[in-house]
């Protein structure tokens, strides 16, 4: 019975999904794509927001903060704007 039923879960398997990943669904792909949307909103507001004829190092270091992040978060849109999303699983 339980071989049966994991023989069964193996065939129904998408045969592009890596070994110990699972397929990410559409509304959690979405659910992140617009959160991260909304943090890099924030993050550019917050570039905006940052002195420009002070030049300081503190500015220097947060613009270079911000840039960095905002890189991240532009990867990861890229990552999730495709129509499917593997995760990696805790098994």
């Amino acid at each position: 019975m339980e071989q049966a039923r994991a023989e069964a879960a193996e065939e129904a398997r998408d045969p592009c999904c890596p070994e110990r990943h699972t397929r990410l669904p559409d509304h959690q792909r979405l659910a992140t794509l617009r959160l991260l949307h909304t943090s890099i909103q924030e993050v550019v507001r917050e570039l905006s927001a940052l002195p420009v004829a002070q030049d300081t190092l503190r500015v220097r270091a947060r613009r270079a903060q911000l840039e960095d992040k905002l890189l991240q978060l532009e990867d990861g849109v890229r990552i999730f704007t495709q129509p499917v999303v593997y995760v990696m699983t805790d098994d």
